[in-house]
């Protein structure tokens, strides 16, 4: 399974959190800001993780 991770940080603990996630993900994976989110492509699953303040 691919997976992709998208996240949005203003303060930085969400990147925090979404770059520990993304270490106990197994098989092909990508971890990119909402930012540059313009840069991939189909991935079986998505986890969008934002931090609102």
């Amino acid at each position: 399974m691919k997976t992709l991770i998208i996240y949005s940080s203003q303060t930085g603990n969400t990147k925090l959190v979404c770059e520990k996630a993304f270490e106990y993900i197994n098989g092909e994976k990508v971890i990119i800001p909402v930012k540059e989110k313009d840069n991939i492509n189909l991935m079986t699953l998505i986890i969008l993780l934002l931090e609102l303040g």
